[in-house]
C-alpha cells in the first residue's frame, strides 16, 4: 500500500525542537507532517530544564500543559563548584526536574493538538531535491510507503544529522556515562553539580524517583580506565566513589547498565540548504554544564520557524531571513562556549589538571578573538543640562530581525560591546531615537524629543540602558 501527503513542511525528527517547530508553522498556517523513527513514551537523558523555556511555552501556547504534568520545580542546586559549596538559589521562577519520556510527548501531543500530521515508528527512506519545487521523500510507515512532495524540510534529528552537513566541534572532546538507580541515599529534589579531580558529575532526581546520575570525562581519560578496569560498568562504579554528592547512588539498586555519550558540543556550517533548514542538536549542540539543551532546542525551533515562514510566504526576503538564522546560530554558540568555559577555567583555578585547563583555555581563546562582550561601567545615568551624543563606536545599520511572525530588516544599533545589534528595546525602535544624538543635545532636550516618539514611562529606562551599554557618551 502506497499513500501521499499534501504537506509543504515535513519535520525530521519529534523531539523538543521538532515538535516545537511543527507547532508553530501549523499555527502560522501551514500544513507539516513529522516524521519520527521510535513510537513515544521513549527514554532520553537531559532531564533539568532551566525557567527560560517558561516564555517560549508560552509563545507555543503550552506552558500550562507542559506545568500540568506534575514535574518536580527545584527552587535551588546543590554545587560543588569552586568557589561556592552548598545549596545555590535558581532564581524566583524554579525549573523543572522532568521525566524526558512524558516531557517529550506532551510536545508531540500539544504538535498533533496544532494539527500537525505526526507518523510515529516511521522511516526515511529516501529523498531528493529538486531545486525549482522542494524535497520528494518516500517515508515507510505502518506497513505503507508515503510520499511527501515538493516541500520543505526541517531536519530535527539530533547530534546525527539525517540530512547531512559539516559538523565542527567547538568544546574540548567529552564523554558522558550515566544511570539511572532507584532507592539512592540520596535525599532533596535539587540538582546536583559537582566537580571532580579530572571530571564532573551531574545529578537529578526524577518525579517517579529514579535518581540520574552523570559523570562527564576525558575519552582519552575513559579509554585509559577501562583498560585497566575492563568494563564500562566499572569505570562508571569507581567514578562515582570519588564522589561527595554522588555516591549514595552506589547503596541503592541499578536501573540497568551505564550508558556511554558523546557529550562534545558540535555546531553545523551548514544550518541551512537549498529548502531545508535545521534544529536543535542538528544544528549545535551546547555544553551540558548549562542544563540549557531543551531551552536551546526549543529557541532554535522558534527562529527556524519563523525563517521558514517568511521564505514560504515572502520568498524575495529568503536572504535576509538566512542571514538572521545563521547570525542567531553564531551569536548562540558563542554564548554557550564562553559561558561554559568560564565557569571551567574557575575550577582550573584551583586546579592544574589537563582536563581542567584545556576546558579552560576555550575561554581565553574567544576573548582573544574579541567576540564575547565585554560591558564596561559607565556610571550613573546623566540628568537635566548634561550633554550626550552617540558614543565614536556607535553605529546605525540595516539587520535582519523578527518583527510578529516575519523576518524583516531594520536600522539597528551596533557597538563593540554589545553581543548582537540591538532593534528593540522593550518594544522600543532603539535607532529612530539615535538619529536625533547625532547632533549632540542635553537630557532635557532629549527627553523632550523622544516624549514626541515614545510614551514618557519608556524614555527613562531606554536612556539608562543606552548609557549604561556605551552606546551614547557624555559629549565634550
Amino acid at each position: 500500500m502506497s499513500g501521499r501527503l499534501n504537506s509543504h513542511i515535513c519535520v525530521i525528527g519529534g523531539g523538543p525542537a521538532g515538535a516545537a517547530v511543527a507547532t508553530r508553522l501549523s499555527q502560522l498556517g501551514h500544513s507539516v507532517v513529522v516524521v519520527e523513527k521510535q513510537i513515544f513514551p521513549r527514554a532520553h537523558v537531559g532531564e533539568s530544564v532551566t525557567p527560560g523555556v517558561l516564555p517560549l511555552l508560552e509563545v507555543l501556547g503550552i506552558r500550562e500543559r507542559i506545568e500540568r504534568q506534575g514535574f518536580l520545580r527545584p527552587e535551588r542546586v546543590l554545587s560543588h563548584w569552586p568557589p561556592h559549596r552548598g545549596y545555590k538559589s535558581l532564581g524566583l521562577v524554579p525549573g523543572f526536574q522532568v521525566d524526558r519520556a512524558k516531557f517529550d510527548m506532551a510536545m508531540l501531543d500539544a504538535a498533533r493538538d496544532a494539527g500537525v500530521i505526526v507518523l510515529e515508528g516511521a522511516q526515511l527512506l529516501r529523498w531528493g531535491h529538486t531545486p525549482a519545487s522542494g524535497w520528494d521523500l518516500t517515508i515507510a510507515w505502518q506497513g505503507k510507503v508515503v510520499f511527501v512532495e515538493r516541500c520543505f524540510v526541517i531536519d530535527a534529528s539530533g547530534r546525527r544529522g539525517l540530512m547531512g552537513g559539516k559538523k565542527r566541534r567547538y568544546g574540548a572532546p567529552t564523554l558522558g556515562l550515566w544511570k539511572y538507580w532507584r532507592n539512592c541515599a540520596i535525599s532533596g529534589h535539587e540538582t546536583r553539580v559537582e566537580a571532580g579531580a579530572e571530571q564532573w558529575y551531574w545529578g537529578a532526581p526524577l518525579p517517579d524517583g529514579t535518581f540520574n546520575a552523570t559523570v562527564f570525562v576525558d575519552p582519552e581519560r575513559f579509554q585509559d580506565d577501562l583498560k585497566h578496569l575492563g568494563s564500562v560498568e566499572s569505570v562508571y562504579q569507581h567514578l562515582l566513589t570519588e564522589s561527595e554528592l554522588m555516591a549514595g547512588c552506589l547503596e541503592g539498586h541499578s536501573m540497568g547498565p551505564a550508558t556511554v555519550c558523546d557529550a562534545t558540543c558540535y555546531t553545523d556550517d551548514d544550518p541551512l540548504l537549498s529548502d531545508l533548514i535545521k534544529v536543535g542538536e542538528a544544528l549545535f549542540s551546547v555544553d551540558p554544564l548549562s542544563s540549557q539543551g531543551v531551552q536551546t532546542a526549543l529557541g532554535t525551533a522558534l527562529h527556524a520557524a519563523a525563517v521558514v515562514h517568511t521564505v514560504l510566504q515572502r520568498s524575495g526576503d529568503r536572504e535576509i531571513a538566512e542571514q538572521f538564522f545563521r547570525e542567531r546560530q553564531r551569536e548562540a554558540v558563542t554564548f554557550h562556549r564562553s559561558t561554559a568555559a568560564y565557569l571551567y577555567s574557575q575550577v582550573a583555578l584551583e586546579r592544574q589538571a589537563r582536563f581542567w585547563q584545556e576546558r579552560a583555555r576555550e575561554q581565553t581563546g574567544q576573548q582573544e578573538q574579541g567576540t564575547v562582550p565585554a560591558m564596561r561601567p559607565t556610571g550613573k545615568t546623566p540628568t537635566g543640562k548634561t550633554r550626550v551624543k552617540l558614543a565614536p563606536q556607535t553605529q546605525i545599520l540595516p539587520t535582519p530581525c523578527l518583527e510578529g511572525d516575519f523576518i524583516v530588516k531594520r536600522s539597528a544599533v551596533t557597538h563593540p560591546d554589545r553581543v548582537r545589534p540591538t532593534v528593540f528595546l522593550g518594544g522600543v525602535a532603539i535607532a529612530p531615537l539615535l538619529y536625533d544624538l547625532r547632533t549632540p543635545l542635553t537630557v532635557q532636550e532629549t527627553l523632550r524629543v523622544w516624549s514626541q516618539k515614545i510614551h514618557s514611562s519608556q524614555i527613562e529606562g531606554v536612556l539608562s540602558w543606552l548609557w549604561e551599554n556605551g552606546v551614547i557618551v557624555e559629549a565634550g
